[in-house]
Order: C-alpha cells, then sequence, then structure tokens
C-alpha cells in the first residue's frame, strides 16, 4: 500500500491504484501514475480480472491507502496516455502524433484489450497522419489501424502505401516484428505498389507510342522528354503519381516546332494534331492511374486470415476499399 497519492501523477483524483511504469535505469526511470481501477476495469477486460478481487492487486482497494501495481514491461508513456483517455484527462493530449507514437499505444491496447478507449482519438490521429504519407515510419500505420480495429483507416492507409509512397514498400518495417497478420496480407500493398508502377511507366511509355510521327512531331516530341529527364521525371524511378505531378508543374507544354507544318496526314495517322496536348493527356492518364488504387478491407483480411466472418464486406461500406481474396 502507499499513502494517498504519494509522489504519483495524479490521473484519477480519488484513484485507489498506483501504477508503476518504467524500469530504473531505462528512459526516464520509475513512473508512478493514480488511476481508478472502476476505470480501467470498465476499459479493459484485462484489468477488470486484475481488479476483480481474485488476485491480490484487487485486495483492499481504497483512495485513502492506493495499492501499487508494476507493469514494468509496459511502455510509460503509452499506459499514461491510454489512461488519461480512460479517465476523460485529455485536454493535455498532443492534437498530433507521429506514425510510431501510435503504432506504439496500438500493441499496448492490443495486450489489455482496451483498443474501444482510444479509438476515438486515433481516428483523428490517424487522419493527421494521412494528409502527410511522406512520413517516418508511415508504412506502421497498416499495422496500427488493424490493431485498433479502424476499417476505414485501414483501407485509406492501404491505398496510400500503394499510391503515394516514392519509396518501395517495406514488408519488414511494417511488420515491425510483430505477426499479428500474415505477411501475404503485407504483400499484396507490395505488389499493388508494382502494379500501379507499373501503369504509371506505361503513362510514360504512351508518349512514344501509339500513332506515326513526322520528323515534326518526333522533335517536339523530344524536346519534352528532355524537359522531363531534367526536371528528374524521366525514367519515373519509383516516383509516385503526386510527385511526378509536383514536378510537372515546372514543365511546360510539348510545342510544335515553329518553322514546321504539320503534315498533310495528321488527321488520321500522325500525332501532329495532339502533340500541343501531350503534357494535358499525361496528367489525366496519371489522374486515372492514382484514383483506380483501392484500399484493403479489414473484414475481408481478417475473414482470409482468421476466418473472421465478414457478413457485411467493408468494401461494401467504404469508397475506394478492394476485398482481399
Amino acid at each position: 500500500m502507499s499513502p494517498a497519492g504519494g509522489n504519483a501523477e495524479v490521473i484519477a483524483t480519488k484513484g485507489d491504484v498506483i501504477l508503476q511504469l518504467g524500469k530504473v535505469g531505462v528512459g526516464d526511470g520509475v513512473r508512478n501514475v493514480l488511476v481508478s481501477s472502476v476505470v480501467l476495469s470498465l476499459a479493459s477486460p484485462v484489468f477488470a480480472t486484475m481488479f476483480d478481487g481474485r488476485f491480490s492487486e484487487g485486495q483492499s482497494l481504497s483512495p485513502a491507502s492506493p495499492r501499487t501495481v508494476p507493469l514494468s514491461d509496459d511502455d510509460p508513456e503509452c499506459i499514461t496516455m491510454i489512461c488519461k483517455i480512460g479517465h476523460m484527462q485529455t485536454s493535455q493530449l498532443p492534437t498530433t502524433l507521429t506514425a510510431i507514437d501510435l503504432f506504439k499505444p496500438a500493441l499496448v491496447c492490443n495486450k489489455y484489450d482496451c483498443v474501444g478507449v482510444v479509438r476515438a482519438c486515433a481516428i483523428i490521429w490517424v487522419a493527421a497522419l494521412l494528409e502527410m504519407p511522406a512520413a517516418q515510419d508511415f508504412e506502421k500505420l497498416f499495422l496500427a489501424t488493424h490493431l485498433l480495429d479502424l476499417s476505414g483507416e485501414f483501407s485509406r492507409v492501404s491505398q496510400s502505401l500503394i499510391r503515394d509512397q516514392s519509396t518501395t514498400f517495406s514488408i519488414v518495417k511494417a511488420m515491425a516484428g510483430q505477426e499479428f497478420l500474415p505477411w501475404t496480407v503485407y504483400q499484396c500493398i507490395l505488389l499493388g505498389q508494382m502494379a500501379y508502377r507499373q501503369e504509371i511507366n506505361k503513362a510514360f511509355g504512351s508518349i512514344v507510342t501509339g500513332k506515326e510521327r513526322c520528323s515534326a512531331s518526333q522533335r517536339s516530341t523530344c524536346m519534352f522528354l528532355h524537359s522531363l529527364k531534367k526536371c528528374g521525371i524521366w525514367p519515373t524511378h519509383d516516383h509516385s503519381v503526386p510527385a511526378i505531378k509536383s514536378k510537372l508543374e515546372n514543365v511546360g507544354e510539348a510545342a510544335f516546332p515553329a518553322d514546321s507544318k504539320r503534315c498533310a496526314s495528321y488527321q488520321n495517322l500522325c500525332i501532329c494534331g495532339a502533340v500541343s496536348c501531350t503534357k494535358r493527356n499525361l496528367v489525366y492518364e496519371l489522374d486515372k492511374i492514382y484514383n483506380a488504387v483501392q484500399g484493403l478491407c479489414l473484414k475481408c483480411v481478417r475473414h482470409k486470415a482468421f476466418g473472421e466472418s465478414r457478413a457485411q464486406c467493408g468494401a461494401h461500406l467504404i469508397s475506394g476499399a478492394m476485398v482481399y481474396l
């Protein structure tokens, strides 16, 4: 037992449990937080079992003399954050989190089966991160949204991993040493990204394929490709459509040579008549490719991986979701 509150950070003013977090000599060392066993029990069946009186942690609980419960193996920041949300002490919580700072609480929530407590806050945090697909550790949101049971966010994160990344999706980084999802699910993201990039390459290839070209239209196309290369767009490497379009802003439209005339057959065979629309047509094709990318359906992923029911598939509820088969 400990004197009421002691030197603990007070989350519940009439708390009857002091959670002892962290370890001596590790990070910020030991951290104590005063919480309510009732609130924790309502938030988590794991804590409900711990504090129901069958174990020493749940016996003789009293705000006058809170019982100290060590949770040295858990991340102190994550436990404190979850406790604050559960106790409605949210005014000091950050409005944004990094991907890794959201991933860590997701693991703790899964351990203590208290996903419902943080779901509302997590939706806000994920929404902010979706605006920053180039953020460090973004790929960890894929597993985090699964652990937090966020169907819509899971679909949008997987969609973003396919179409918004300029680096190749890393299954190892996304799994982060965890095995909550089979690697074949992550493979769907990687294969989707590869197919997406192939479509981008086809769009650029269409600039020099198709109709015949007279010498003048060939010159125009070559000058346009030179402009793309000068801006680092061509060859495409691993660029995403947003990255390509951003660079295309510095590229002018292809122009028909001023000292040349369109050939007589341009209306039917030669590309002469469309040369001045080369950039516009490219952007149009890139937009089609980008908008065609779909995310994974969490319900279907769980059905395939764990045999869960998918009576109402998330792909029918979420725009842009892809059925995982």
